[in-house]
């Protein structure tokens, strides 16, 4: 569940995401787990920081290195 203002959020209200982020809020609607946003600009950082984690971890794979610990 997500609650931006104290107030449920619906993903009809995602009309200006893009389909990677609509995925995200779709996961974060059906977990029971309540996220809680100050404001609508809050809930955009976070999905913007997740999408970028998962474009961040695709180009990595992608990218063969390998890291000797």
């Amino acid at each position: 569940m997500i609650q931006v203002a104290g107030r449920p959020f619906s993903l009809d209200s995602t009309m200006d995401f893009g389909r990677v982020e609509r995925v995200n809020i779709k996961q974060m609607l059906d977990s029971p787990e309540l996220f809680s946003y100050p404001s609508m600009n809050e809930l955009r950082f976070e999905i913007d920081i997740r999408k970028n984690i998962m474009e961040s971890a695709k180009e990595m794979n992608a990218s063969q290195v390998f890291y000797h610990l």
